[in-house]
């Protein structure tokens, strides 16, 4: 056995735990930046600052898909679902602001 825990290469794909905006909008199926900046705006998505690039948490991306799917997220499940709506704020949600406050 070649010792890859049955990978079938040698090589391990490592998903980043954050993305840019641009990159955000592809996962969320094309949508633009600044749809991305309201989901962010309205505490949809969660980000963190590095340096000065605003990042989109992949889990945050994740759980949005999760919650307009009611819960099927992108797995292709095999329910036929209701379609439309669910709702954009569940309860709890934290709001994300824009930039952190504090230091410059």
């Amino acid at each position: 056995m070649s010792g890859t825990n049955g990978a079938t290469s040698g090589t391990a794909t490592i998903e980043p735990e954050c993305v840019r905006l641009p990159e955000a909008g592809r996962r969320l199926g094309d949508i633009s930046r600044r749809m991305v900046s309201n989901l962010i705006r309205e505490g949809e998505l969660d980000v963190t600052w590095i340096g000065s690039i605003r990042m989109v948490t992949v889990a945050s991306i994740r759980e949005y898909v999760k919650r307009q799917t009611g819960g099927r997220g992108s797995g292709g499940g095999a329910g036929t679902g209701s379609g439309g709506g669910g709702g954009n704020t569940g309860p709890g949600r934290p709001t994300n602001p824009s930039r952190p406050t504090g230091n410059p």
